[in-house]
């Protein structure tokens, strides 16, 4: 039997905080919240989205081993069923069908299916029949309806050196492309030259799109000159408010190993210039299979959000780097002592300000962090 270690259940940490106009200092304040200690058994899949359109954020949860697909409803998180089944790490909510209202697209595990669930009813339409680790969702092609890329993961017994593109046609058919790219985990889509279209982010290159997700002319752009770890988590955002969208990498498999956590600095030309990267903390161990971008504290600045899983050696830690602005060492905010996986930044209790919503890989917690910071 696994021992949880203790939990830090809504502390304040008071920093100072030293930006570019050297600001005062700010309180920073997480609460802890859990939302169904019984919820899916292993819980990989986690999504937000706003399910029953009364302007709240519901969160979806999907178990590997059992207790299928769920979503939670905001607020007083009751439990309603989506599907059974056995889900993968990944899934999203988007309008698949454009009738308005938010459908939820799952990675199925057993049997490997990419799945969206129509909203209401949770009628099941299959997309594809490929294990992936990573599904993202967007218009590639800008016909006016969704699509989806995904990728499996390449550290274990599987390999992570395709993309896989599924473009929507019409009477509920799907047309499957691929891509070769280097074998490694890890995918976020983002609008990198700034044309307006969604690019493809994985560790160490973006791909650009072209407009048509099923053509081979994807233009490979290397971002991560000096980065050579492959199974990474992959979060886009803008960190230094240069109006630009970054890039942060996360080493996110195999425990034991040691690497660093990273941003990329984007060029004023991004396909051609040369991305900076600036470590945001080194050695962390190879097990922080979450990061992502938010302006945590209101200072303007995107800071980090960063979990490990339960599998480390050294103490699990779910936490946030706060940006210095400055140049300056970031400053960590350890919000809890135990393991999270695959999280989402997302306002949970719409307040104005990002909070984190998260589970373990292993369990069955349903837990959020509250941002009190308004």
């Amino acid at each position: 039997m696994r021992i949880e270690p203790r939990l830090a259940l809504g502390f304040t940490c008071l920093l100072a905080f030293f930006g570019a106009a050297n600001a005062p200092a700010v309180e920073i304040r997480f609460q802890h919240h859990v939302i169904d200690p019984e919820g899916p058994v292993d819980v990989w899949l986690k999504a937000v989205g706003d399910l029953n359109g009364d302007g709240k954020l519901d969160l979806i949860a999907g178990g590997r081993t059992s207790g299928g697909l769920v979503w939670y409803e905001n607020p007083g998180w009751k439990k309603h069923r989506i599907a059974g089944g056995k889900f993968g790490t990944d899934g999203e909510v988007a309008d698949m069908d454009g009738d308005g209202d938010p459908d939820v697209v799952a990675l199925e595990h057993d049997p490997p299916r990419i799945v969206w669930f129509e909203n209401p009813g949770w009628k099941p339409h299959i997309a594809g029949h490929q294990r992936l680790h990573d599904i993202e969702v967007t218009d590639f092609d800008g016909d006016g309806d969704l699509d989806l890329v995904g990728r499996n993961q390449g550290a274990f017994s599987a390999k992570g050196d395709l993309l896989h593109f599924y473009r929507q046609e019409s009477g509920g058919k799907w047309s499957h492309g691929i891509l070769k790219i280097p074998d490694g985990e890890g995918l976020r889509l983002a609008d990198l030259d700034g044309d307006g279209d969604a690019d493809a982010v994985v560790e160490r290159h973006w791909y650009e799109n072209t407009g048509d997700p099923l053509s081979a002319a994807w233009p490979a752009h290397r971002y991560a000159g000096e980065w050579d770890y492959p199974f990474t988590f992959v979060a886009a955002g803008d960190i230094d408010g240069d109006g630009r969208t970054d890039i942060a990498l996360s080493p996110s498999e195999r425990a034991g190993g040691s690497y660093r956590i990273s941003w990329f600095e984007a060029p004023a030309d991004p396909k051609s210039g040369a991305w900076r990267e600036h470590v945001i903390d080194s050695p962390v161990e190879t097990v922080h299979h979450f990061i992502g971008i938010a302006d945590f504290n209101g200072d303007g600045l995107g800071d980090v959000a960063t979990a490990e899983m339960h599998q480390g050696e050294d103490p699990d830690e779910v936490k946030v780097y706060l940006n210095p602005g400055s140049g300056r060492a970031w400053k960590k905010l350890v919000l809890a002592t135990t393991a999270s996986h695959s999280m989402r930044i997302a306002d949970i209790d719409g307040d104005g300000d990002p909070d984190l919503y998260g589970a373990n890989w292993r369990g069955r917690r349903i837990e959020w962090w509250e941002n009190k910071l308004r």
